[in-house]
């Protein structure tokens, strides 16, 4: 499984774009899809619909997809902006119902093609149907109390509490009805998986020793079989029997699984988007491959030999990419193993150590790529989006507090702040000399630090940008900037100050959910030594490599 997600990254040199700059004499650029990523971002909740068609809800992605099992081929894609799917159900009649983790909603799309909605808790999770047309929910990572619901299908009366003492923190994670008409599911924290009587409320334990069992569902055997998403391994259990039979070794963040009409079995990575066929002896058949689903921060550092490796934070992992073939060389997954970093929004390089900064997790790391070993973890910036080494003192971006936060190499909990007052802090830059920041928020690129020495107050270099994000430093000392709101990549004079665009109609620009912060993803940039440039885009899942033309220009 591990090598199938390796290879998983498709490379795409076909259907290039040459873009020109209009001022000067044309310079002709190229661009290239150096690599793509997985179909979504992140496959979470799996159901077949009545004509065996699979649909699989993305929680990140913000869209359930819905797959033809046999090739692959994405059939329809249902966007749902306005909320995050996490699990799916199919009643009787034939309606989808999805739950939205991050704004504790519940929808149902019925027959008709209608929409209706239900405020359910706080992160309503798992959702199962039972087969006279109840509906349930439970909550997940919804704090000390975690409830498991009964809804109306029509979702107009109000949810009916069932209890809230299945544990702390996540009641039921994606759960099923057994042949008996009890409701099992498992208890993510707790790792065990209960059965629950949805009409007294009574719990029983069923089976145990999970490292994070994350999904049951009932075979057409009459087995239970039981997904553990911290250990990646899929789990038969016969009722009565003593011992549980491992079905398959997975990929540790398998997130959920279905049966078909047939008795197939599938499973979905939540980490890398990864869709699998479980075959009855156990081998995997991969439907859709894994890969990015989120990339942000871009990072090049050497790994001998004259070649150079292009680290990606995606969200989830780093994946290493080699600079020259976008090859996948390694896939880092975070919290597991190796860095107890899961969401890491950017990096950047720190000689031949990476700086991983989540704003998600509140944590700022140095990271050793070649041992893969943590060297440094802090957990006490206030919303940190991005850092970078600056005279060797760590550069950090809080959006917290609006402020640019220096902490001293010999002591990092010796900290000033280098800038305030700015609404959202974002991308860094350095050249070792001089020292940028973006304002997402204000469009403002403000200037900091000038040949070494902090300035007494930031200077504004560029104004009136829509949303930058990465910022990076090109051979030749102009400023680039990915200007997220416009799908665009920026060059900033060095001199001038001049903003002329490179390149346009780059596939990146997440928006964000209300009450979230507003860059969501990160786009980044960074620049190789021959002058090539690397850009994320978080929207398409893809990475950019954009270089001057051989036919054209200097």
């Amino acid at each position: 499984m591990k090598w199938t997600r390796l290879v998983s990254t498709w490379l795409f040199f076909a259907g290039v774009v040459t873009c020109w700059v209009s001022s000067g004499a044309a310079t002709p650029l190229v661009v290239e899809e150096l690599a793509h990523g997985s179909f979504t971002r992140g496959a979470n909740g799996l159901r077949f619909d009545a004509a065996d068609r699979l649909h699989v809800a993305s929680f990140l992605g913000r869209e359930i997809v819905v797959l033809d099992a046999d090739s692959g081929d994405v059939l329809e894609r249902v966007p749902r902006s306005s909320d995050t799917p996490d699990d799916l159900v199919f009643g009787p009649d034939g309606s989808m119902y999805w739950t939205s983790l991050l704004t504790g909603v519940v929808t149902r799309k019925a027959p008709d093609g209608s929409i209706t909605s239900q405020v359910v808790g706080t992160s309503p999770n798992a959702i199962a149907a039972s087969d006279d047309g109840r509906l349930f929910v439970s909550e997940c990572l919804g704090g000390e109390v975690a409830g498991l619901y009964e809804l109306d299908p029509q979702l107009v009366a109000p949810p009916r509490l069932i209890t809230d003492a299945l544990g702390a923190g996540c009641a039921l994670n994606a759960m099923d009805f057994g042949p008996d008409g009890g409701l099992y599911g498992p208890r993510w924290f707790v790792g065990d998986v209960v059965r629950v009587d949805v009409d007294t409320a009574e719990m029983t334990v069923v089976t145990a020793g999970f490292e994070v069992p994350g999904a049951v569902k009932w075979g057409p055997d009459g087995a239970l079989y039981v997904l553990d998403y911290g250990a990646g391994e899929l789990w038969r259990y016969a009722p009565g029997a003593e011992s549980l039979d491992l079905v398959a070794s997975l990929t540790p963040g398998v997130d959920n699984l279905a049966f078909d009409s047939h008795g197939r079995l599938f499973v979905s990575h939540g980490v890398d988007s990864e869709i699998v066929e479980i075959e009855p002896d156990g081998a995997v058949r991969v439907v859709q491959p894994g890969g990015m689903v989120a990339p942000g921060g871009l990072a090049l550092v050497p790994r001998g030999h004259g070649r150079m490796s292009l680290w990606v934070a995606d969200s989830y992992d780093l994946t290493e990419l080699d600079a020259r073939t976008g090859e996948v060389l390694s896939v880092e997954q975070t919290g597991q193993g190796g860095i107890p970093l899961t969401t890491p929004q950017t990096v950047s390089a720190d000689g031949h150590n990476l700086l991983l900064t989540s704003w998600l997790q509140n944590r700022v790391q140095v990271w050793d790529p070649r041992t893969r070993r943590l060297l440094v973890d802090l957990a006490d910036f206030a919303l940190p989006m991005d850092a970078v080494r600056f005279r060797g003192d760590l550069v950090v971006t809080e959006a917290l507090t609006g402020q640019v936060v220096m902490a001293n190499h010999h002591d990092l909990q010796q900290r000033r702040a280098v800038a305030s007052g700015l609404v959202l802090p974002t991308g860094l830059a350095t050249n070792g000399r001089d020292l940028w920041v973006s304002d997402w928020a204000t469009g403002t690129i403000w200037q900091l630090a000038r040949r070494g020495r902090w300035l007494d107050s930031p200077v504004a270099i560029a104004e009136g940008l829509i949303q930058p994000e990465g910022l990076a430093v090109d051979r030749r000392g102009h400023l680039l900037v990915v200007e997220a709101g416009t799908g665009s990549l920026l060059r900033i004079h060095r001199r001038s100050h001049r903003v002329r665009i490179l390149v346009d109609g780059l596939d990146l620009g997440v928006s964000a959910l209300p009450g979230l912060l507003p860059t969501w993803f990160f786009n980044g940039v960074d620049v190789d030594r021959a002058g090539r440039i690397y850009v994320s885009g978080d929207r398409g899942r893809l990475i950019y490599r954009i270089k001057r033309s051989r036919f054209g220009g200097h």
